[in-house]
């Protein structure tokens, strides 16, 4: 009976449930550091990747075309994020360096496919143009990135529609 819940509900009508179990599971797993790549991919995948498929479906994509994109977008997404933060950057499998290559490996990826989706879906995973200036600033040694800028790199992205 909460209030954002009721407005979640109709608003969310006939997304996937499973998606949000899968998520909440996820999350509720504590990984001290991840044993490989591949199971921070997986990890990723289930969280922020899971995050992005249910936008994309809000937004009208058809379900059989996203799990690609999802996948290579929780990675470019998730990296930084992991990297930006320095309680989860220890959970890392590598060193940072390596997560900032996979990271533009995935975010590059993820730009090529999202060029095909239509324009509708964009608000489901504009925010991803931040990638490469997040990434810029971890390499020089700061993990954020000044308000203005990242306000206009989500302008520029919203008006060309592309991350």
């Amino acid at each position: 009976a909460h209030p954002v819940l009721a407005a979640y509900a109709d608003a969310a009508g006939g997304l996937s449930e499973s998606l949000w179990n899968e998520i909440i599971e996820a999350r509720s797993d504590q990984v001290e550091r991840f044993s490989s790549w591949d199971a921070l991919d997986a990890y990723l995948e289930r969280t922020s990747g899971a995050v992005m498929k249910l936008a994309l479906l809000a937004c009208g994509a058809s379900a059989e075309n996203v799990s690609e994109i999802v996948r290579w977008a929780a990675q470019a997404w998730g990296y930084q994020g992991f990297l930006r933060s320095s309680s989860l950057r220890e959970r890392l499998p590598g060193d940072n360096s390596l997560a900032i290559e996979r990271a533009k490996a995935a975010h590059a990826s993820v730009r090529v496919l999202a060029s095909s989706l239509p324009p509708a879906v964009f608000p489901a995973i504009g925010y991803l143009a931040l990638v490469p200036g997040y990434l810029r600033a971890i390499a020089r040694g700061r993990g954020e990135r000044a308000l203005f800028m990242r306000q206009a790199t989500l302008i520029g992205a919203s008006a060309i529609g592309r991350i």
